[in-house]
């Protein structure tokens, strides 16, 4: 439901905007805008970044091997690309090992409040 949200979300700003949901079991529909593919996250080396085009938001949601994670879409993203953490409030958030290229983009983390949404300090920017 979220990657269909994202994509509308992005077709309401006139994005021209592929959304790609990665998941063990993906659902077997087909949505304007929205690729569904199968895959896990354990396994992430094993996913193909090679033709997807730029600029990237991921979203990561699933909250199986984070750090490996950023670590490997680290090393594929572009300058301006992005990256969020989802859910990084207590203990989970003191656990990430943020890339050294990857910065911290306070105006996204503070846009409705300090460090008012579940991504504290986690909405990241490759610099």
């Amino acid at each position: 439901a979220s990657a269909i949200w994202m994509a509308d979300l992005c077709k309401s700003y006139g994005l021209s905007t592929r959304v790609i949901s990665m998941d063990i079991d993906p659902p077997s529909i087909e949505y304007e805008g929205v690729t569904f593919i199968k895959g896990d996250s354990r396994e992430i080396s094993n996913f193909d970044t090679e033709n997807l085009p730029h600029p990237w938001l991921i979203l990561e949601d699933a909250h199986i091997e984070v750090n490996k994670i950023m670590e490997y879409f680290e090393e594929h993203m572009h300058v301006g690309d992005y990256m969020i953490i989802e859910d990084t409030r207590g203990k989970k958030g003191s656990t990430l090992e943020i890339p050294n290229t990857l910065h911290v983009d306070a105006y996204y983390c503070d846009y409705f409040g300090r460090n008012a949404t579940s991504s504290m300090n986690t909405i990241l920017c490759k610099q």
